[in-house]
């Protein structure tokens, strides 16, 4: 099966880049951390923009995928996503859960549950591509900056770490994007 999923559409668009921007400390923000507001929010909504992709029936078999019960879609193909957008989808839920308050003002139990229910999914599956790729990169630790009273150093999380150059591949990705909710060709037995 191994030789059957380095056959995915995408394989095409994928090099990869050694990156040093890895900076995760707890006291500063990214493009996509910290407190809600319009560059947050609209900087998520473009990082999940290409979720869908029309796929040809020779890209589902060559990634092991069965065709005869696979969505249509009405302009042609079938609807397919990348595993990286599905977990980028589900990174974005933990998000709105935890800031409900901004994102959820009027939760409802019966909608909570169904949330949570949604986020174990999600842990689900992003614990399986962490696991997946077991990322090598190098953390250390140091005790620079951390109180003489403290006996927990600092983690140095800015470490080189080998990427898909995500720029090529969000490339690939919005050039064979289809609608949020595209017009679909329900199979009938």
């Amino acid at each position: 099966m191994v030789a059957d999923a380095l056959k995915a559409p995408a394989m095409a668009a994928i090099r990869y880049v050694v990156k040093n921007e890895h900076d995760a400390s707890h006291s500063s923000y990214t493009a996509f951390s910290g407190p809600p507001n319009e560059d947050n929010i609209h900087a998520w909504e473009d990082l999940i923009q290409p979720t869908f992709f029309s796929a040809t029936e020779q890209e589902l078999v060559n990634s092991g995928v069965q065709v005869d019960n696979a969505v249509q879609l009405r302009e042609g193909g079938y609807l397919a996503s990348l595993g990286v957008h599905h977990q980028l989808h589900c990174l974005r839920q933990f998000r709105l859960f935890l800031y409900q308050e901004t994102f959820y003002p009027n939760l409802t139990q019966p909608h909570k549950r169904y949330l949570q229910g949604h986020l174990d999914h999600c842990i689900e599956s992003i614990r399986l591509q962490v696991m997946c790729s077991g990322d090598l990169s190098l953390y250390t630790f140091t005790w620079d900056g951390v109180l003489a009273t403290s006996n927990k150093p600092h983690a140095r999380v800015r470490t080189h770490r080998k990427c898909v150059d995500w720029e090529r591949l969000e490339s690939w990705s919005l050039g064979r994007k289809v609608l949020l909710h595209p017009t679909l060709i329900r199979n009938e037995e």
